[in-house]
């Protein structure tokens, strides 16, 4: 058993998943921890990658694409680790991103996940920190796992904006902080899920709706 599971989920990201194993292996001072890739289904060179790594990674294989939801749940619920915190195939992390959450949510027991602000990477290599609070993302978010299967985990119809989904169940019954040190890169790239404008106003408003009930 391990301390921390990292949550991995890709689809079609050999483009971009080399570097973010490779960051999340040349984690410093801390050890105690696994990480879990979930190929879901990929139809490019992402088995190719992951074989690279098949000594240093735990790896599931969806034989058809399932959606991010439930990559991510079949992932936590392979995990036996004391907290769960995701990465997407896309970015990448600091070599301190793993140490420094950790000891933030163990040092605090009345708080039940820990984010981290982030920097955010553009196409053209610029880049700029925002606060994880004020303009939230996925991924950075290092929960207790016993908060996430209290909640049931992802709702698998969201297959977009799963995350706001889980926070707004998070929200009424737990407790997150802030670390204001930038220690996830957030990789802005034409393939950006969130870029399909259409499909992402449908789960806000289906996000909206659930709200209100």
């Amino acid at each position: 058993m391990v301390e921390t599971a990292v949550i991995v989920p890709t689809y079609n990201r050999a483009k971009y998943l080399d570097r973010c194993l490779r960051s999340l292996l040349s984690q410093i001072n801390y050890k105690d921890y696994e990480i879990i890739c979930i190929n879901d289904g990929s139809t490019d060179e992402t088995s190719k990658v992951l074989e690279q790594y098949s000594d240093q990674i735990h790896l599931l294989v969806n034989e058809r694409n399932r959606g991010l939801p439930f990559s991510l749940n079949r992932g936590i619920k392979s995990s036996r680790s004391q907290f769960i915190v995701r990465v997407d195939s896309d970015d990448f992390v600091s070599k301190h991103f793993l140490e420094y959450l950790s000891f933030s949510l163990k040092s605090n027991i009345a708080i039940n996940a820990i984010a981290c602000d982030y920097e955010i990477i553009s196409r053209t290599g610029n880049s700029q920190i925002y606060n994880c609070l004020e303009n939230p993302i996925a991924c950075g978010i290092m929960f207790k796992r016993d908060v996430l299967f209290d909640l049931g985990l992802y709702n698998e119809e969201f297959l977009m904006h799963e995350d706001l989904e889980l926070m707004q169940r998070f929200s009424k019954e737990y407790k997150i902080e802030r670390l204001p040190i930038p220690l996830y890169r957030y990789r802005m790239h034409e393939e950006n899920m969130t870029n399909n404008k259409v499909i992402s106003s449908h789960y806000i408003s289906l996000l909206k709706n659930k709200g209100e009930d």
